[in-house]
Protein backbone atom coordinates (compact mmCIF):
# COMPACT_ATOMS: atom_id res chain seq x y z
CA UNK A 1 0.00 0.00 0.00
CA UNK A 2 1.32 3.42 -0.78
CA UNK A 3 1.27 6.04 1.43
CA UNK A 4 -1.04 9.21 -0.01
CA UNK A 5 -0.41 12.60 1.12
CA UNK A 6 -3.30 14.96 3.03
CA UNK A 7 -2.57 17.81 0.50
CA UNK A 8 -0.52 16.89 -2.16
CA UNK A 9 0.33 19.15 -5.69
CA UNK A 10 -1.28 17.78 -8.95
CA UNK A 11 2.15 17.05 -10.45
CA UNK A 12 3.84 15.86 -7.13
CA UNK A 13 6.84 13.43 -7.84
CA UNK A 14 8.28 12.01 -4.61
CA UNK A 15 11.41 11.53 -6.76
CA UNK A 16 11.96 14.71 -7.86
CA UNK A 17 14.40 17.43 -5.61
CA UNK A 18 14.05 20.94 -4.57
CA UNK A 19 16.54 21.60 -7.41
CA UNK A 20 14.50 19.81 -9.96
CA UNK A 21 11.39 21.52 -8.33
CA UNK A 22 13.01 25.09 -9.18
CA UNK A 23 13.69 24.16 -12.67
CA UNK A 24 10.25 23.27 -13.66
CA UNK A 25 8.69 25.90 -11.48
CA UNK A 26 10.88 28.88 -13.26
CA UNK A 27 9.97 27.22 -16.70
CA UNK A 28 6.05 26.46 -15.97
CA UNK A 29 6.16 30.66 -14.39
CA UNK A 30 8.25 31.69 -17.99
CA UNK A 31 5.64 29.49 -19.82
CA UNK A 32 2.04 30.70 -17.81
CA UNK A 33 3.58 34.78 -17.09
CA UNK A 34 6.03 35.27 -19.82
CA UNK A 35 5.03 39.33 -19.24
CA UNK A 36 6.90 39.30 -15.70
CA UNK A 37 10.63 39.21 -14.79
CA UNK A 38 10.94 36.61 -12.09
CA UNK A 39 13.68 35.50 -10.09
CA UNK A 40 13.43 31.90 -8.68
CA UNK A 41 15.65 30.55 -5.99
CA UNK A 42 15.89 27.89 -3.23
CA UNK A 43 17.26 28.02 0.37
CA UNK A 44 17.65 24.99 2.19
CA UNK A 45 18.44 24.64 5.75
CA UNK A 46 18.31 21.70 7.92
CA UNK A 47 15.31 18.99 7.09
CA UNK A 48 13.43 21.51 4.91
CA UNK A 49 13.34 24.18 1.86
CA UNK A 50 12.26 27.55 0.83
CA UNK A 51 11.37 28.16 -2.79
CA UNK A 52 11.13 32.19 -3.08
CA UNK A 53 9.87 33.19 -5.63
CA UNK A 54 10.30 37.39 -6.33
CA UNK A 55 8.94 39.61 -9.05
CA UNK A 56 11.34 41.63 -10.66
CA UNK A 57 9.62 43.94 -13.31
CA UNK A 58 5.81 44.38 -12.79
CA UNK A 59 3.47 44.82 -15.60
CA UNK A 60 3.45 48.31 -17.47
CA UNK A 61 0.51 50.16 -17.02
CA UNK A 62 -0.96 48.06 -14.11
CA UNK A 63 -1.03 48.68 -10.46
CA UNK A 64 -0.09 47.48 -7.93
CA UNK A 65 -1.70 48.96 -4.84
CA UNK A 66 -5.05 50.84 -4.25
CA UNK A 67 -5.18 54.03 -1.67
CA UNK A 68 -8.15 52.49 0.78
CA UNK A 69 -9.37 56.23 1.24
CA UNK A 70 -9.31 59.41 -0.44
CA UNK A 71 -6.79 61.66 1.16
CA UNK A 72 -5.32 58.96 3.40
CA UNK A 73 -2.07 56.95 3.54
CA UNK A 74 -3.08 53.99 3.79
CA UNK A 75 -2.88 51.23 1.01
CA UNK A 76 -3.63 48.21 0.24
CA UNK A 77 -2.34 45.53 -2.73
CA UNK A 78 -4.57 45.69 -5.69
CA UNK A 79 -6.95 42.89 -6.78
CA UNK A 80 -4.36 42.08 -9.31
CA UNK A 81 -1.46 42.19 -7.21
CA UNK A 82 -3.35 39.55 -5.24
CA UNK A 83 -4.26 37.65 -8.27
CA UNK A 84 -0.56 37.37 -9.36
CA UNK A 85 0.85 36.19 -6.21
CA UNK A 86 -1.80 33.74 -5.37
CA UNK A 87 -1.32 32.05 -9.56
CA UNK A 88 2.25 32.04 -9.11
CA UNK A 89 1.83 30.46 -5.76
CA UNK A 90 -0.35 27.56 -7.00
CA UNK A 91 2.27 27.45 -9.94
CA UNK A 92 4.69 26.76 -7.49
CA UNK A 93 2.64 24.47 -5.03
CA UNK A 94 1.83 21.73 -8.14
CA UNK A 95 4.89 19.79 -7.09
CA UNK A 96 4.34 20.42 -2.88
CA UNK A 97 2.99 17.80 -0.35
CA UNK A 98 1.71 19.32 2.70
CA UNK A 99 0.76 16.52 5.86
CA UNK A 100 0.57 19.11 8.56
CA UNK A 101 -1.37 19.47 11.55
CA UNK A 102 -0.87 23.21 13.37
CA UNK A 103 -3.28 21.60 16.14
CA UNK A 104 -0.49 19.21 17.16
CA UNK A 105 2.76 20.85 16.12
CA UNK A 106 3.53 18.43 13.84
CA UNK A 107 5.10 20.10 10.03
CA UNK A 108 5.42 18.04 7.36
CA UNK A 109 5.95 19.64 4.17
CA UNK A 110 7.75 18.93 0.78
CA UNK A 111 8.86 23.14 0.71
CA UNK A 112 7.84 26.20 1.67
CA UNK A 113 6.86 28.80 -0.66
CA UNK A 114 7.69 32.74 -0.41
CA UNK A 115 6.34 35.35 -2.86
CA UNK A 116 7.57 38.78 -3.03
CA UNK A 117 6.43 42.02 -5.51
CA UNK A 118 10.39 43.60 -4.82
CA UNK A 119 9.66 47.09 -2.94
CA UNK A 120 11.76 48.89 -5.06
CA UNK A 121 9.24 48.70 -8.20
CA UNK A 122 7.45 52.49 -8.53
CA UNK A 123 4.11 52.49 -9.18
CA UNK A 124 1.15 54.96 -9.03
CA UNK A 125 -1.50 54.07 -6.64
CA UNK A 126 -5.28 53.72 -8.18
CA UNK A 127 -7.42 55.85 -5.97
CA UNK A 128 -9.72 54.58 -3.61
CA UNK A 129 -13.02 55.94 -5.75
CA UNK A 130 -11.81 54.35 -8.88
CA UNK A 131 -12.93 50.67 -8.44
CA UNK A 132 -13.85 50.50 -11.94
CA UNK A 133 -9.84 50.55 -12.78
CA UNK A 134 -9.12 48.47 -10.74
CA UNK A 135 -11.27 45.99 -12.06
CA UNK A 136 -10.95 46.54 -15.75
CA UNK A 137 -6.84 45.92 -15.06
CA UNK A 138 -7.85 42.64 -13.04
CA UNK A 139 -9.91 41.70 -16.24
CA UNK A 140 -7.79 42.76 -18.83
CA UNK A 141 -4.91 41.04 -16.87
CA UNK A 142 -6.53 37.42 -16.60
CA UNK A 143 -7.13 37.23 -20.51
CA UNK A 144 -3.75 37.43 -21.35
CA UNK A 145 -2.99 34.49 -19.01
CA UNK A 146 -2.01 31.16 -20.89
CA UNK A 147 -3.67 28.80 -18.84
Amino acid sequence: MTYVHKKMGSLYDPNLTTSDIIKLVRKRLKEKLPMLKLSVRKETYAGWSTIHIHVLEWLENYHLYTIREEGSNDVRISKLHLFVKEFIESIANEYNFNDSDPMTDYFSQNYFVNIVVDSWIEDEYIQADDIELEEKELNDFQKKLIY
